[in-house]
């Protein structure tokens, strides 16, 4: 968004997008610091289409996402002073630039990948830090508000991220009455000399596998929690073992079809790179499930690269039921069909309606522990206040501070 949205615009912007988790909660948050504007008047509908624009960019592939962030409190300064000349309150453009900070680092936050809600988030809140900002002296009250949609963020995100349109691009026609980008069926033009998503090389992430972690019972021993997690799913009839699994030959001469099933398993849960998939009969709610809870809970990762649900389509691949009539006895009789995952789908509600055997298994690979029992949204303000809090106790060394304060993350189990 090159220029400043008029009034009129802003209510184009806020009609349309007016459910969108992150409007609702820039609204929440900010529409007491318009009111207390005499002369920029930033609005919660320009940090929402603000937030946007930095969280695209962040997104972006090949951006160099540190040296943006550290530039980025600079250019929003300068950038909103030349929409308003001639303020002699310098305390509105603080205002409006960490109001943009807190939104996406709250947004940020709850990435499914460690390097977004960890590194990239603390970048933000660092660059926060290290200005005097009006917003920070009421930074609980922000962070409650914001935390409060965390829940529909996160949804959102986990779908946009797999996604090929930006959502600024979008903002950016709704507010000049075009059909929005996302909606139409010739290939967009670049923005601003940005390469769009559609056309820019994307790597090979096709190999890549998670890497599951050991913890409760099985602490220290990652062979017996595989064990463990390969026999359940299997007699719990999540997976399935495939007779005809293309693995080394020396090695498959060796091995039994349930001791190859068994290796191709350990291997997608090893962190290595490797074509080998398992196969899931269960529902694709159900793996969603699973899977959101294991990373919730810190029991797997992955190199960074790929979102999660890639991660999940490459690797384990869904066994699908055929139904057809034998023609002998004349009664129905299934095969299965294995195929990949599509790509949406996991961008659905994935908590299935029973989640008893799933969560048996998860309670015993990784069990929860007190604090995983609160609402997202309780997370995040309780991190957010723990780098505060952190920063208070030790004002005289910025390095610690971010390092060490705000990555106190035990209750993720996160490394």
């Amino acid at each position: 968004m090159n220029n400043r949205l008029d009034q009129n615009q802003q209510e184009k912007v806020s009609r349309k997008y007016h459910e969108h988790p992150l409007l609702c909660a820039c609204q929440l948050a900010f529409r007491n610091y318009q009111a207390r504007m005499r002369y920029l008047m930033f609005s919660p509908v320009e940090v929402f289409v603000e937030a946007v624009e930095v969280i695209d960019d962040i997104l972006e592939d090949g951006t160099d996402r540190m040296g943006y962030i550290s530039n980025l409190w600079e250019n929003l300064t300068i950038r909103y002073k030349l929409w308003c000349t001639g303020v002699p309150d310098d305390n509105e453009f603080q205002i409006a630039v960490s109001s943009v900070f807190y939104a996406v680092s709250i947004t940020m936050s709850i990435h499914s990948h460690p390097y977004f809600k960890e590194t990239i988030k603390d970048a933000l809140l660092k660059e926060i830090d290290s200005h005097s900002s009006v917003v920070k002296q009421e930074e609980d009250k922000v962070i409650v508000a914001l935390s409060q949609y965390a829940d529909e963020l996160r949804n959102w995100l986990d779908s946009y991220v797999v996604n090929d349109t930006y959502l600024s691009d979008d903002i950016d026609d709704v507010a000049n009455d075009r059909k929005p980008r996302s909606l139409k069926v010739v290939h967009p033009k670049n923005k601003s000399n940005r390469t769009i998503k559609q056309e820019r090389p994307k790597a090979d992430y096709s190999k890549f596998s998670f890497e599951l972690k050991s913890k409760g019972r099985f602490k220290a021993k990652k062979d017996k929690a595989l064990e463990f997690l390969h026999g359940e799913l299997t007699a719990k009839k999540f997976i399935m073992d495939v007779k005809d699994l293309t693995i080394n030959e020396d090695i498959s001469q060796l091995l039994n079809v349930e001791e190859k099933n068994k290796l191709v398993f350990n291997t997608v849960f090893s962190g290595v790179n490797t074509d080998y998939h398992i196969v899931w009969i269960g529902t694709a709610k159900e793996l969603g499930y699973f899977i959101n809870q294991l990373e919730e809970r810190g029991a797997i990762s992955w190199k960074d690269g790929p979102r999660k649900w890639q991660v999940t389509r490459n690797r384990i691949w869904q066994g699908k039921k055929e139904y057809t009539i034998n023609e002998d006895t004349g009664k129905k009789q299934y095969t299965y069909i294995i195929e990949p995952f599509k790509e949406n789908a996991f961008d659905k509600n994935l908590i299935p309606a029973d989640t008893s055997k799933l969560d048996a298994i998860l309670d015993l690979i990784a069990p929860v522990e007190k604090v995983n029992n609160t609402k997202i949204g309780m997370e995040i303000e309780a991190e957010f206040r723990n780098y505060s809090n952190f920063e208070e106790d030790n004002e005289n060394d910025r390095g610690e501070k971010l390092s060490q304060g705000f990555r106190d993350r035990s209750h993720k189990g996160k490394e």
